[in-house]
């Protein structure tokens, strides 16, 4: 993990991550579907994309510094 990454800047990311999961979530995929997806990945031989999914993902949070989606939290 990048050194430069520190856990204030990781936990504000979590927590925007947090924050538009309390305020949209109908805009996330269901964790069963989600591990539904992995374990099929995994069964058929795929490599799944859940981790690529989700670094993408906080990425975004990070370089946002609030929404990965671009909305207020509040």
């Amino acid at each position: 993990m990048n050194d430069q990454l520190s856990d204030d800047a990781l936990a504000r990311a979590f927590n925007a991550w947090m924050d538009d999961y309390v305020n949209h979530p109908e805009t996330f995929t269901s964790t069963t579907a989600t591990a539904l997806a992995h374990l099929r990945d995994r069964i058929d031989g795929r490599e799944p994309t859940y981790g690529e999914v989700s670094a993408a993902t906080l990425k975004a949070y990070l370089s946002h510094g609030g929404s990965a989606t671009g909305r207020s939290a509040a």
